[in-house]
């Protein structure tokens, strides 16, 4: 708005890489780093001030030897908590890193042994719930667009594929997830019927256990439709 002002920007690391800020659901910024494949590439940081000064804190156990190719941050299902989730993706897995503030650790939870091509994720503001989706290459133009409900510290669900049978995919699509109304999801992604420029959606009414038919978004089949 036209009252809304600056404040004058805050060095919080020197070195970037993957830069990935989120909100605690206490109010409290944080702020993951990962540069490349350094085994201690790894810099984690919390504000409690709004950004205006930051304290770095350990990063124990959530080191790595290869690549951190994605990254996504999100709040723990605890209401009011200081702890936070990290999902990434590196060595060939999607796992759940999570945070807990009061004893500063971190504890590695497997979500999936896969290489995918990109992931996104949203939160479900009744509960907390993290909802992750993500494409896995099958080969050719198949693809496995996966959601995962992420239910506490170490527990998820594992839904079921967003993508039918009736489409073929490009082979370097984008991704992201989206609530609705409850119990409504959204997925749309890139590369519907392997045009890399084409996009795609689906819907699901029961929190991600079915998907309904893709559909593409433009002005003859509009999103809306759903």
């Amino acid at each position: 708005t036209a009252t809304d002002t600056l404040t004058s920007p805050v060095t919080v690391f020197l070195d970037g890489g993957l830069n990935i800020p989120c909100r605690a659901g206490d109010g409290s910024l944080y702020f993951y780093i990962q540069r490349g494949a350094d085994p201690n590439g790894s810099k984690w940081f919390r504000s409690t001030n709004e950004g205006a000064s930051w304290t770095s804190l350990s990063v124990t156990g959530l080191q790595s030897s290869t690549p951190v190719h994605q990254a996504v941050l999100s709040p723990a299902v605890a209401s009011g908590s200081a702890d936070m989730y990290l999902l990434k993706w590196h060595s060939n897995y999607i796992v759940l890193e999570y945070y807990n503030n009061a004893l500063d650790t971190w504890t590695r939870t497997e979500i999936e042994a896969v290489d995918p091509l990109h992931m996104d994720a949203t939160i479900r503001s009744s509960d907390g719930h993290t909802f992750l989706i993500y494409l896995i290459d099958s080969g050719g133009t198949t693809r496995t667009c996966r959601c995962v409900e992420i239910t506490g510290n170490t527990t998820f669900i594992q839904r079921t594929n967003i993508f039918t049978a009736q489409e073929s995919h490009d082979i370097n699509p984008g991704v992201g997830i989206a609530l609705s109304t409850y119990p409504a999801l959204f997925a749309v992604y890139k590369g519907q019927g392997a045009v890399a420029e084409r996009e795609g959606g689906a819907r699901s009414m029961d929190i991600g256990l079915t998907w309904g038919v893709e559909r593409r978004i433009n002005q003859d089949d509009p999103f809306s439709m759903f």
